[in-house]
């Protein structure tokens, strides 16, 4: 029933009706019928059919379909070559923390753990779990946000910024782009979860389980949901060393295995959080692997922002390709 299936009558060539149904021209049209649904998006077949588009002769639509298919076949293969580049970057540079915060940078000598993902460490390191390095000064070092006090009715444009799943990323910092805020009575009112500069964040249940940020110093006071996890560290610990720590396979191995062993929606208790297991070392080595992550994400970052420019262009030109063809923009010379 999720499928709805389509036979042109005679005179109308399916394959140009395939490139139509890539096309803005048709992507515009369904944006519209399901404006204002906040729920799942649908195409009825009696929708379908109010759906209009332009079609030349026959022939015409068959050469339209033959050029769109070379082209786009070819455009295809940049983009999934891009693709996989960006994929190997990405990988490169989490190999990268993970093997910084588990070895070190001036080759000491290791030690076995056991800890699956981090098997040697340096012998002057230690294991430990989170709840033992949390700050026990604070009096609530590890926990999470509301627990639905909060409503999307109260949030406003302006105010205390608050951080939900969304707003984390898989290793990447705080993404504010689509941020959120509550006033301050109501930040009062969940003041035991109120952030602040250089708390650890990570997204604690769903298909996003594992997402991490950390608090940057800019923003002074911001609030959480009970879906993000969150850990203050004292000072005698680096509260970015442990951020990238928490983006590693070191941490995320273990959140995979937590939640391959539940049988519904995946998620990482409170406790689950409190013991998981951390890599630490002495305080100034945690400041100098911070600092030497810090400068080689910020290149390899530079060199995903490109290659996404780069795909993202690629891609912007198919979509006008398909847009042009299909509407009668640009005609194929065989026809013209």
């Amino acid at each position: 029933s999720g499928v709805l299936r389509i036979v042109p009558n005679q005179g109308y060539s399916s394959r140009f009706l395939f490139w139509v149904l890539q096309s803005e021209e048709f992507w515009n049209w369904f944006n519209y019928k399901n404006a204002g649904n906040s729920t799942i998006q649908h195409l009825y077949q009696g929708d379908f059919a109010e759906f209009l588009y332009a079609f030349p002769a026959y022939d015409e639509q068959e050469k339209i379909a033959d050029y769109l298919f070379r082209h786009c076949s070819d455009l295809d293969f940049i983009i999934e070559n891009i693709q996989n580049q960006i994929e190997d970057i990405k990988a490169y540079r989490k190999s990268l923390i993970t093997e910084a915060v588990t070895t070190g940078l001036d080759k000491a000598p290791l030690k076995d753990t056991y800890v699956k993902c981090a098997k040697r460490i340096p012998t002057h390191w230690e294991i430990s779990k989170i709840k033992y390095i949390a700050d026990s000064e604070h009096p609530y070092p590890v926990g999470d946000g509301d627990h639905g006090m909060i409503k999307a009715d109260d949030y406003l444009t302006e105010g205390i910024p608050y951080i939900r799943v969304l707003n984390l990323t898989w290793g990447y910092g705080l993404n504010m782009e689509n941020a959120v805020y509550i006033s301050e009575e109501m930040n009062q009112r969940i003041a035991n979860s109120e952030l602040k500069p250089n708390d650890i964040l990570i997204a604690k249940t769903g298909a996003t389980i594992g997402k991490t940020a950390i608090v940057p110093q800019w923003l002074t006071r911001s609030n959480t949901t009970s879906h993000v996890g969150k850990i203050t560290l004292p000072k005698s610990q680096c509260a970015k060393y442990f951020y990238y720590l928490m983006t590693s396979d070191v941490v995320q191995k273990q959140i995979e295995d937590l939640s391959a062993m539940q049988s519904t929606r995946p998620e990482l208790g409170i406790e689950g959080l409190k013991n998981l297991f951390v890599v630490v070392p002495p305080l100034k080595e945690q400041l100098l692997i911070s600092d030497y992550l810090d400068a080689q994400c910020h290149d390899i970052d530079a060199i995903l922002v490109a290659k996404q420019k780069q795909l993202q262009a690629i891609i912007n030109h198919k979509t006008s390709l398909i847009f042009e063809y299909v509407t009668g923009k640009k005609r194929v010379k065989e026809v013209q």
